[in-house]
């Protein structure tokens, strides 16, 4: 599926990527793409009412490139289940890919008030408030990320989190500097 490829070697580039200046922040936002939804179970297998329905249609219009379309598929979707973190994950995703950096904090700000313990909700939003120029609250989303994934013993998530974190904190030395 679109949103939950696994992230591997994405945050090791990442690192790299602000280790030599901060390329570029549409490489940035590729990679956070690519590496979103650090491997959560799709939101197929919890579907609960017509929001399964809507998530379809707006992935439709995603291969489509619509993406006005495919926010407002999956705005109804979080209309339809607003309790499902998953639904703002993925329109976040979208935001991201059309650098709608605000709007992309915002919605993940929303699935955190809903689910706070969702690690990846604040691993994205870590990039997202990075790529919205606020790395300070880059690197407090990173971190909680990392504590979550660590509370439930996801080594893999947590590697992945903990090399968001010192990308995050090496940028913040960069721009105190």
């Amino acid at each position: 599926i679109f949103f939950r490829r696994r992230i591997g070697l994405a945050n090791v580039v990442l690192f790299h990527i602000f280790k030599e200046g901060m390329m570029k922040k549409y490489l940035l936002l590729a990679l956070i793409i690519l590496a979103a939804g650090c491997g959560s179970k799709p939101a197929e297998e919890k579907e609960q009412s017509n929001s399964g329905k809507y998530i379809g249609e707006g992935m439709a219009y995603l291969k489509q490139s619509d993406f006005q379309k495919a926010i407002q598929s999956f705005d109804n979707a979080i209309k339809e289940n607003p309790r499902d973190p998953n639904n703002y994950m993925t329109l976040a995703q979208v935001y991201l890919r059309i650098k709608n950096y605000p709007s992309a904090v915002d919605t993940l700000s929303a699935a955190i008030k809903i689910d706070p313990t969702n690690g990846e909700a604040f691993y994205l939003l870590a990039a997202s408030s990075v790529l919205n120029g606020d790395p300070g609250r880059g690197l407090i989303a990173a971190e909680k990320s990392a504590q979550i994934f660590m509370k439930n013993k996801d080594e893999e998530k947590l590697k992945r989190s903990l090399i968001l974190v010192k990308t995050i904190q090496e940028k913040v030395k960069s721009v105190k500097q």
